[in-house]
């Protein structure tokens, strides 16, 4: 199997050939991310339709992309509701008891 890094005019022989997940940076991304009840299916059809070449590594992008828009949006969200004694207790040294 081939990989297509970069999306440089090789969609003909990645829809030929299939691409490699085990290599695509995009996929490996997807496996530490995708945090859904769900992730486990998502990522076993991501992977079989990309290596089957249905998928290009420009669309396995774009997911990558929605799944980290969505996980930084909830960060922002939380972060609004951090108030500064919250960040002054969190800060605060204490002794390490173990």
């Amino acid at each position: 199997q081939l990989a297509c890094p970069l999306d440089l005019g090789c969609h003909s022989v990645h829809q030929k050939y299939g691409g490699n997940s085990e290599i695509d940076v995009s996929y490996q991304y997807l496996c530490i991310f995708l945090l859904s009840d769900s992730s486990d299916e998502e990522l076993v059809r991501i992977k079989t339709e990309f290596e089957a070449g249905r998928m290009l590594s420009g669309e396995m992008k774009k997911k990558l992309v929605d799944v980290l828009w969505h996980l930084v949006d909830k960060h922002q969200k939380a972060r609004v509701d951090v108030t500064d004694a919250m960040v002054e207790h969190f800060m605060t040294r204490r002794p390490l008891n173990y």
